[in-house]
């Protein structure tokens, strides 16, 4: 179930790829993830609560639109937050680790 719920959330973001402009698609909803997928939900985690503010606000309906298009259903998007803990990792893993020389 999370493959084909991680291929559905691929072709959604193809599709608002093409319907947003490049520049609001990696600030806004690039950064979202997959979470899981059930009968009529797809859950989506966001890495803060401004990024899914903003989504809810702005692109929510969009998602949502394309999320019943592709799937032919009646099916809801969810936004949560991504834990702390992830988040923690996600930053710290993406920090440079600084280089000492004993010379």
């Amino acid at each position: 179930m999370i493959k084909k719920g991680n291929r559905l959330w691929e072709e959604i973001l193809d599709e608002i790829g093409q319907k947003i402009d490049h520049k609001s698609f990696n600030l806004w909803i690039k950064p979202l993830k997959f979470n899981s997928l059930s009968q009529d939900k797809l859950i989506v985690k966001a890495p803060n609560q401004f990024i899914k503010e903003r989504v809810e606000e702005k692109y929510l309906p969009l998602l949502q639109l394309i999320l019943n298009k592709l799937t032919g259903e009646d099916a809801k998007i969810e936004l949560d937050i991504a834990s702390e803990a992830n988040s923690f990792l996600i930053k710290k893993s993406n920090q440079a680790t600084p280089v000492y020389n004993n010379t």
